[in-house]
């Protein structure tokens, strides 16, 4: 979910057709010694604030300079990261490939692969100052839930098994249950399965909803 731009900012994902596992390789060595050439091998698409992008398994991405955003995924941080230097810093082969032989870790990538970007928010729920969009739902993936909500003086009641909440913009509160607290931007929590439906959201503000 793009947060925040500067001019220019892009979001590298998917190969270029007729890229081949060979060409990477290529790359790869190349990225030894200096640049590699890695963005004349990936597709882009220049964002702006508000874009959802959903990376699937298998697929290869970066994230361009100059981009602010909130990366959610499943518990697990598996990353195959074949390029050389990241900025200035030289990696490890470890920390390439996690101790997975070169040729096989390069495998988990799908060079034909592609996804529609950025995808189109649904709208949930609009009444009395509550926008509520699906961002990211079972059409997409069946690993998890993205929302967004959108409050503008009215109320918002959580009300998932269990998620978490990351608040993007504005200030409001949270209260319930004889608790409250103030919200605004970068502040995050999690809604146990047992607090459901007994808090409410109020103020001026955006959240990430996020859930299985």
């Amino acid at each position: 979910v793009i947060l925040g731009t500067r001019p220019g900012a892009k979001v590298y994902f998917g190969f270029k057709e007729g890229v081949t596992k060979e060409d990477f390789v290529k790359a790869i060595k190349k990225s030894e010694t200096g640049d590699g050439g890695f963005e004349e091998l990936l597709n882009y698409i220049e964002v702006i604030p508000g874009d959802v992008i959903y990376i699937p398994a298998k697929f290869v991405h970066a994230i361009g300079a100059g981009c602010l955003l909130l990366e959610i995924q499943e518990p697990t941080d598996f990353t195959i990261q074949p390029e050389r230097f990241c900025g200035d810093h030289r990696l490890r082969d470890e920390e390439m490939y996690m101790g997975i032989d070169p040729d096989e870790a390069l495998d988990c990538f799908d060079f034909k692969k592609s996804v529609e970007a950025p995808l189109n928010p649904q709208i949930l729920k609009y009444e009395d100052g509550l926008l509520y969009q699906n961002l990211i739902g079972p059409e997409t993936t069946p690993t998890f839930n993205v929302r967004m909500i959108n409050l503008s003086g009215g109320a918002f009641i959580p009300d998932k098994t269990a998620a978490i909440y990351v608040v993007i913009e504005g200030e409001g509160v949270i209260s319930g249950d004889g608790y409250e607290k103030k919200l605004a931007r970068g502040e995050y929590f999690l809604m146990p399965h047992n607090a459901i439906n007994k808090f409410k959201i109020t103020g001026n503000l955006r959240i990430v909803e996020c859930y299985e």
